[in-house]
C-alpha cells in the first residue's frame, strides 16, 4: 500500500485521472492489486452513491494520499447513522459494494441496480419534504452509472429495466473536497455527463422532478439564465422544494456575468431553502459568507453556531471559523486559527475568497 501511495504522489489529483481519484478507489486499486476487475467500478458507483447521500465524499478532508491509505484500512461511517430517513434498502445495497473484500461486495452490477430499484427502495413519507425534487434524478443517475459498469465489462449498450425509480437524497452540489480550480473543472465535466444521462430516462421521472433535472441540465451546459427561470418555474408551481430554492440561491450568489452577485436575492432563496430543510449545510455556508459581506456580525455568529452543531468537523468547519473569527474581529479566535493554519500540512485547509 505504501509504494502504490508513493508512486502515486501528487498526480493523484492530476485532471481527468477519473480511476485515481482517491475518494472512489477501490482497495484493491490502492494496493496495486493485479486481480482488479469490475468489482472496483461498482466500489467506485457506491462510493457516489454515498456522497450522493451524504453529502460529502468517502473519507472527506484528508491529503490524498491519506484518503486513499483510508480506503485500505477503515471502514466508512454507515450511511443510516449520517442519513437515518434514507429507505433501509437504499442504505444497505450502498454499503454493501463499499465492502473492503471484492469477493463480499456486489458480483454483478444488474444485481446492484435492481437492490436500487427495489418495490421496498421506495419514497419516504410525504411528511419528510426536504430536497424532493432530486430524489428521483439521483436514483436514474446512480442507475445510470451501474449499467454504465455493464456496457463496459461486456460491451453494448446499456439498458436498464427499471419498473420503479429507486428514491435517494441526491445533491448536484460540487463534491466537498472541489476546492481548487482544477477540480472544478474536471467535476463540471463529470456532473455535464451524469445529468445528460440522466436526461435519458427522464420519462421515468414525475413532472416535478424531470423539471428539476432539466433546470440542472441547463445549469450544468452553462445556461445559467435559462436554468434560472426555469427554477423559478419550478418554485412557482413547487414552492417547498428546498432543494430548488438552494440551486437558484446558488445561482444568483455566484452571479450571472453581466448581473454581478446578488446578494439580497441570494439571501432570499437559501433562506427558503433551510426553512424546508433546516439541516443544509450548504444553504448555511452561503448565508454565512453573505453575512459576512454584509458586516452583520450578530447573523454572522447565529448562523455559525447553526452550522457548527451540524458539522462540528466537516471540511468547511475550519474555513468557516476563520470566516467568522477575521469578521467578527475576534482577535482571540484569529490567533487559534492562524496557529492551526500553521500546524496544518500544505493543501490542507480550503482557501477563503
Amino acid at each position: 500500500m505504501a509504494k502504490a501511495v508513493h508512486d502515486a504522489g501528487g498526480g493523484l489529483t492530476t485532471v481527468g485521472m477519473a480511476v485515481g481519484t482517491p475518494q472512489y478507489m477501490a482497495p484493491e486499486q490502492a494496493v496495486a492489486d493485479p486481480r482488479t476487475d469490475h468489482r472496483a467500478d461498482l466500489y467506485a458507483v457506491a462510493a457516489m452513491g454515498y456522497e450522493m447521500l451524504t453529502g460529502r465524499a468517502l473519507f472527506a478532508g484528508r491529503s490524498p494520499q491519506q484518503a486513499v491509505a483510508a480506503q485500505v484500512t477503515e471502514a466508512p461511517v454507515p450511511l443510516d447513522a449520517l442519513r437515518p430517513e434514507i429507505p433501509r434498502q437504499i442504505a444497505a445495497a450502498i454499503m454493501r459494494g463499499l465492502i473492503k473484500d471484492p469477493e463480499a461486495r456486489w458480483q454483478r452490477a444488474e444485481d446492484f441496480a435492481e437492490q436500487l430499484a427495489s418495490d421496498r427502495a421506495v419514497a419516504p413519507p410525504r411528511r419528510s419534504r426536504r430536497r424532493v425534487a432530486f430524489l428521483a434524478v439521483g436514483a436514474v443517475m446512480l442507475a445510470v452509472a451501474a449499467w454504465t459498469v455493464v456496457r463496459q465489462w461486456k460491451g453494448g449498450t446499456p439498458t436498464p429495466a427499471l419498473s420503479v425509480v429507486a428514491v435517494m437524497p441526491f445533491t448536484v452540489r460540487g463534491g466537498s473536497q472541489l476546492n481548487y480550480l482544477q477540480e472544478r473543472l474536471a467535476w463540471a465535466d463529470a456532473s455535464r455527463s451524469s445529468a445528460d444521462q440522466a436526461l435519458r430516462y427522464a420519462d421515468r421521472l414525475t413532472a416535478h422532478h424531470r423539471a428539476f433535472l432539466e433546470a440542472v441540465v441547463a445549469l450544468r451546459h452553462g445556461e445559467t439564465w435559462k436554468s434560472e427561470a426555469m427554477f423559478r418555474d419550478l418554485l412557482a408551481a413547487y414552492p417547498d422544494d428546498a432543494e430548488a430554492w438552494y440551486q437558484l440561491g446558488e445561482i444568483e450568489f455566484h452571479g450571472n456575468p453581466l448581473r454581478g452577485l446578488r446578494m439580497a436575492e441570494a439571501w432570499s432563496s437559501l433562506s427558503r431553502a433551510l426553512v424546508y430543510d433546516p439541516g443544509d449545510l450548504g444553504a448555511l455556508y452561503h448565508l454565512l459568507r453573505i453575512a459576512a459581506r454584509r458586516d452583520d456580525p450578530r447573523e454572522l455568529d447565529s448562523l455559525a453556531a447553526r452550522f457548527f452543531e451540524l458539522s462540528a468537523t466537516g471540511d468547511r468547519t475550519q474555513e468557516l471559523r476563520a470566516l467568522q473569527a477575521f469578521a467578527t474581529g475576534d482577535t482571540a479566535a484569529e490567533g487559534a486559527v492562524l496557529a492551526q493554519v500553521a500546524r496544518a500540512p500544505e493543501n490542507a485547509l480550503p482557501l477563503i475568497v
